[in-house]
């Protein structure tokens, strides 16, 4: 045991209220993920197959070596397909490092593999399984209200999640903080639902219709997955990738499943965001408008705060879809295949080329000129197209089509993926959207075919040249249709019906092409340069043509993407300078008019946008304060652009505008400081250099006019939490009141009586008047930083004490001198409690000196109150009241420190215990008593002789709840103004208060009546925690009373827990009763969930005292008010339940650590005690020699006990079958032999000796 205290002191205050939540182990270290969260299924070595069409993978999926299989074939894409490329390369090495460190880490407990089923609910923290784990059922992950809770499940085997099975995240937990990391294969069966990162070191396999937020990766093994799946990143999801027109918008990016506070997003030309460009947006959405148009592929990704550490989203791509360019040996064939036949029926017309590079032509053209078969430009060809065709089916997929297109249908720009054989019927337009660079292309899985009178229709931008129809088999085009596009075939035929209109060009990497009367035509337009965006007002950079250029007519822009009404540029070169082109101030379109033989056309059309002006947002809601107040950040959100600065001003108009230097969105409390006057604020935006500044709607932060109480009333309404209070006549509280601030001046007398509550959010200022508390009364402040002023009288009165009791004391003002705060109180019986010394020791205290803050101090009761009976001291401190961060110092480990509540006002146990966890251990000891022993009339059945034992002793209290020393007397973790108490150090430091403590999580104010005045029934009192407990009483009739507490809540374990387990003080002098576990005498136990009824719990107690005793439930709550509580005899081979009623026992003076176990069912009497082996072990005794026989293994102890429980024989290590006792020297009495066998099975036998 720690510390145990001489038993020199007696009374205390003592406040018993609500808990507040903490888990029981301590949150995880958050992992470095890296860009393992960037992928939804990610294997290091090893394939990737999808089963079936209809499952949605909304992630990006990767292998660094191995294949992609099926995937295809679905429906909707994933995000991104990654194979072996620099991204997978930096993600195994991430998932290898993120593998070790995962699986060093020191388990908080080990468990069973069977959650859903024995185990139905987990806390965070790190459990370790030896073998493999399974999840049948439900598994519950309760984060307790905590965002940032972590689970890091570890198996040292497989994982198998059976059909159906589900596992649940609740109060706040986010998949993305669960980690199961499998030392083995990873099986999710049909229909499963799972949450989290699975990490494995093999193959990894997904079952039909199963759901999955969060990850699959494995570091070596393959993934397969069937239909129907449905699988999600985790929480903190950007969506998602798009790819668009160079110059067109983007759609709005969105994070989702967040619930951090978001510290910037970024934008970067490269997926490592080697230098990225920081974008002060503080929303969850980045709207396409705020990013503009763009002109290149551009990544973004989203900075967020988590447990104090910044965390990126993932990357999301922004992909300029470029057309892939037909220059080159291509671009000159209207008709190609590189092996097969061309064969025309009747007369076609061909304005380009028509070839093959293994077959024949035949059948008339109008241009037989333009026949290749089998030479250089045939042969550059067919070593042209199957790249072309490569790389178009790699263009990442921005929409899936039915396989029906046409039928009046209208398409805007994208990539577009039919998984499928499609057909096309009646008219399809391809609408540009306004771009002059659009670009469409259309991949399908499998043949296309297109009815009779098919018609494409290009307009609003789109060209013939940018539309790409990828096939991986046949084409057939039906009679009089009108078709354009680049056609290209990876293996299948071509078929252009009778009268075709063909626009463009009809490739085949292996098929025949057969035509009839077909016009064929290829698009000869020159290309212009990319699009470009500029600042408004700027000059262009110039502009060439490449590609088919003869002669330039001239140039020409407008400001319609249809040139309704061009203007002319005179100028005949392939090139068009910024000067010629203008300042730009609006979005304008540029293109080239040239003649190619006898034909004019148009160039390709190039954009000059605009960059997108300045919003400058608008600043979160107005603050109204006090005086000397500091108000809360202010937050630009809306905006679009850059904060370039903040200004203030006394006037909405900003007539006289202070500058403040500061970029980013929010402008701090701290920055603006104390505010005096009406201020207003806004942030100076702008979106580009070259943009005009924009200045966001102000924020004003007003002082509320004070009100002042003038003996009668208030002269404006009374004060509240941003309205301050002068006083300057008397008054009197019986009711709480808050205020802003708080003066007293013109002599005005305030005092604040018994129960209620003044409460200052900010500072308290006396001069001229006086503050006083009676006794109860409490003074809250919510600010830690403020400074008081002037000096209060607060009241506190002790339960009944004797001349000769000892109470344990704190000060809550500061400056406090002892002789003045007891003066009745014999001036050498004041004393501290040295925790640094060696031994540590209570040492003397000078009375004249001060009261140290949050230091405890034990004074004699004062001479004025009689030895009996007892009564009230009431002790008046007078100073400057504590308020804010406060600290004491604590002692080396293992040592006990007197230490205090510094405030006047109560403070919440739980939230001191959970701030100071580093420092102490979780239970916390309260003084309770006086003298040892009392007048025998002052008790009730006080047995024989004038006086009779009190409770002397410590009251205790940790998070699990409390337990008393007398009855009634339950701790409740509210700590009263003016109590000291003993807490034991786990490591050297200051132990910390603030004012967070003084208010429960609702901010309601806590209970500060003295000690043990129980003021609430206890049924009525809120538990955060689960927790179902029992509070047993050890008792006799001369009053002796102690009390141990057994629970089961949230988070414990069955092994030591500083937060829920509590050492006894053994500080009474005659007895001791406690529970026993892991060799420590515990007055409170905390025992794991989910609850088992065949726990057993060994109880302990010491005594100085003969004679007849109780053990009886106090109260009970949670499940076990209606769970049976047995207690067994193991002397007496007796159960009992403590339901029907208490169980008497007699006993001699000693320790007794293996007389009584705690239960919850009575056939535990019928197992390893007796009946198991009762018949194998034979105890006999002749002639003072007692024989003892085991007919089944070797007997490893053995113990005999009186008829009084005592003790009076031991013997330990036999390991023999026969075991004989000579030497007990005995007179004829009943005992009690207890024999151990090596299996732990016991049977006790009762002899007459």
């Amino acid at each position: 045991m720690k510390a145990n205290l001489p038993q020199l002191l007696t009374s205390l205050f003592l406040i018993i209220q609500t808990s507040v939540v903490f888990s029981q182990y301590n949150n995880p270290i958050a992992p470095s993920v890296g860009t393992t969260s960037k992928f939804l299924l990610f294997t290091s070595l090893g394939a990737v197959t999808n089963a079936g069409s209809t499952s949605i993978y909304a992630g990006n999926v990767g292998t660094n070596s191995g294949a992609f299989t099926g995937f295809e074939s679905l429906q909707t894409q994933p995000f991104a397909l990654f194979n072996a490329t620099p991204e997978t390369a930096q993600c195994a090495t991430d998932l290898g490092a993120l593998y070790t460190d995962l699986n060093s880490r020191l388990a908080d407990i080990e468990t069973t593999g069977g959650y859903g089923s024995t185990i139905t609910t987990l806390t965070q923290g790190i459990y370790n399984t030896g073998g493999a784990i399974s999840v049948n059922g439900t598994l519950t992950l309760d984060g307790q209200n905590n965002p940032n809770s972590r689970f890091i499940i570890r198996s040292g085997g497989a994982f198998t999640m059976g059909a159906g099975s589900k596992i649940i995240l609740t109060n706040g937990t986010q998949a993305q903080n669960v980690f199961w990391i499998i030392t083995g294969a990873v099986s999710l069966a049909a229909n499963s639902e799972a949450k989290g990162i699975f990490i494995s070191s093999a193959a990894i396999s997904l079952g039909a219709n199963c759901t999955l937020e969060g990850g699959v990766l494995t570091t070596a093994g393959a993934i397969t997955t069937l239909d129907g799946m449905s699988l999600a990143t985790p929480s903190m999801l950007l969506k998602e990738n798009q790819s668009i027109n160079s110059g067109a918008t983007p759609a709005d990016l969105v994070l989702i499943r967040n619930n951090n506070p978001i510290l910037k997003w970024q934008s970067a030309t490269d997926s490592n965001f080697t230098n990225p460009t920081d974008i002060n947006h503080y929303l969850g959405t980045l709207s396409g408008f705020c990013i503009g148009p763009l002109t290149s592929t551009t990544y973004y990704r989203v900075a967020v705060l988590i447990d104090g550490s910044t965390v990126y989203s993932n990357t999301v791509k922004i992909d300029i879809v470029v057309p892939p360019t037909m220059e080159g040996p291509a671009s000159s064939f209207a008709l190609f295949t590189t092996a097969g036949a061309i064969a025309n029926t009747g007369i076609s017309t061909n304005m380009a080329n028509i070839g093959t590079n293994a077959g024949v032509i035949t059948g008339q053209f109008t241009n037989m000129s333009l026949l290749h078969v089998q030479d250089a430009l045939t042969t550059a060809c067919a070593n042209f197209i199957l790249p072309l065709f490569n790389s178009l089916k790699n263009i990442t997929t921005t929409s899936t089509h039915p396989a029906a297109l046409g039928a009046g249908e209208t398409l805007q720009p994208g990539v577009y993926q039919i998984a499928s054989a499609a057909t096309l019927g009646g008219i399809l337009t391809l609408d540009g959207q306004g771009l002059s660079n659009s670009v469409f292309i259309f991949k399908i899985t499998g043949a296309l075919a297109m009815a009779a009178h098919s018609q494409i229709i290009v307009t609003n931008g789109a060209i013939t040249s940018n539309i790409f129809w990828v096939i991986d088999g046949a084409l057939e085009v039906g009679a009089f249709s009108d078709v354009k596009g680049n056609f290209i075939c990876l293996a299948g035929a071509i078929a252009l019906g009778n009268n075709t209109i063909a626009e463009g060009r009809f490739l085949t990497i292996a098929g025949a092409i057969t035509l009839e009367n077909a016009t064929l035509s290829i698009p000869i337009i020159p290309i212009a340069s990319s699009n470009q965006v500029i600042c408004s007002g700027a000059q262009p950079n110039a502009l060439t043509l490449t590609g088919n250029v003869t002669t330039v007519v001239q140039w020409q822009k407008s400001t319609d993407l249809v040139f309704s009404n061009p203007t002319d540029i005179p100028n005949t070169t392939a090139s068009l300078t910024g000067a010629e082109m203008g300042n730009v101030s609006a979005t304008t379109y540029f293109r080239a008019v040239v003649t190619i033989g006898s034909k004019t056309l148009n160039s390709t059309i190039v954009t000059i946008a605009i960059n997108q002006a300045t919003i400058p947002g608008i600043i979160s809601s107005n603050q109204e304060f006090c005086s000397v107040s500091q108000p809360a950040d202010l937050i630009l959100e809306g905006n679009c652009g850059s904060v370039v600065k903040w200004q203030s001003a006394l006037d909405s108009d900003f007539t006289t505008p202070i500058d403040i230097e500061n970029t980013t969105n929010t402008l701090s409390g701290i920055a603006i400081g104390t505010v005096t006057v009406t201020t207003f604020y806004r942030a100076v935006v702008q979106n580009c250099t070259c943009c005009p500044i924009g200045y966001a709607t102000p924020a004003e932060i007003s002082i509320a006019t004070p009100t002042t109480w003038n003996g009668t009333s208030w002269n404006n309404g009374p004060p509240n939490s941003t309205r301050s209070a002068i006083f300057s006549g008397n008054y009197t509280a019986s009711e709480n009141i808050d205020a802003c601030s708080i003066t007293i001046n013109n002599g005005a007398v305030v005092t604040i009586n018994t129960g209620a509550t003044m409460t200052a959010t900010n500072e308290l200022n006396i001069s001229g008047g006086s503050l006083t508390f009676e006794n109860n009364a409490s003074l809250i402040q919510i600010n830690d930083g403020i400074i008081n002023s002037g000096n209060v009288t607060y009241k506190r009165q002790s339960t009944p004490v004797r001349n000769s009791d000892y109470t344990y004391w704190s000060s809550p003002v500061a400056g406090q001198i002892l002789s003045a705060a007891f003066p009745n109180s014999p001036l050498n019986t004041i004393y501290s409690f040295d925790a640094f010394s060696t031994p540590e020791d209570y040492i003397r205290v000078t009375p004249s000196s001060s009261m140290g803050i949050g230091k405890g101090y034990i004074v004699q009761g004062p001479q004025t109150n009689s030895s009996f009976p007892a009564s009230t001291y009431e002790t008046n401190f007078f100073g400057i009241p504590n308020n804010g961060i406060l600290e004491t110092p604590i002692g080396p480990s293992d040592s006990s420190n007197l230490i205090g509540n510094p405030y006047p006002s109560a403070i919440d146990a739980d939230q001191f215990l959970a701030l100071n966890s580093a420092l102490l251990d979780g239970t916390i000891y309260f003084w309770t008593h006086s003298t040892a022993i009392q007048l025998a009339s002052q008790i009730s059945n006080p047995g024989s002789g004038a006086y009779a034992y009190t409770s002397d002793d410590y009251a205790s209290y940790n998070l699990l709840g409390g337990v008393a020393v007398f009855a009634g007397g339950i701790p409740t973790g509210k700590i009263a103004a003016g109590q000291s108490f003993f807490a034991i150090s786990d490591a050297p430091g200051n132990a910390v208060f603030n004012n967070n403590m003084r208010t429960d999580s609702n901010n309601n104010v806590l209970d500060n009546t003295q000690f043990f005045k129980m003021t609430q029934d206890k049924t009525k009192v809120i538990n955060t925690l689960e927790k179902s407990r029992v509070w047993l009483n050890f008792t006799n009739v001369q009053g002796i009373f102690k009390q141990a507490l057994v629970g089961y809540v949230t988070g414990a374990t069955n092994l030591f827990d500083g937060n829920f387990d509590g050492e006894s003080f053994d500080g009474h002098e005659f007895v001791d009763f406690y529970s026993i576990n892991s060799n420590k005498n515990l007055s409170i136990q905390g025992r794991t969930l989910p609850f088992d009824k065949n726990d057993e719990v060994i109880l302990g107690f010491r005594t100085t005292v003969a004679g007849t005793f109780k053990i009886s439930i106090d109260h009970v709550d949670g499940f076990l008010q209606s769970q049976e509580v047995f207690i067994k005899d193991k002397v007496l081979q007796t159960i009992f339940n403590l339901k029907n009623g208490d169980y008497t026992f007699t006993t001699t003076e000693g320790v007794f650590n293996e007389r009584f176990v705690l239960l919850y069912s009575n056939k535990s009497l019928g197992t390893n005690d007796i009946t198991t082996t009762q018949s194998s072990v034979l105890v006999s005794h002749k002639s003072k020699q007692i024989n003892i026989n085991s007919a089944v293994e070797p007997i490893d102890k053995v113990y005999i006990y009186d008829l009084a429980g005592r003790q009076i024989y031991q013997k330990d290590k036999i390991n023999t079958n026969t075991f004989s006792i000579l030497e007990l020297d005995l007179s004829h009495q009943p005992l009690f032999v207890k024999t151990i066998l090596q299996s732990d099975k016991v049977v006790t036998t009762k002899i007459l000796f």
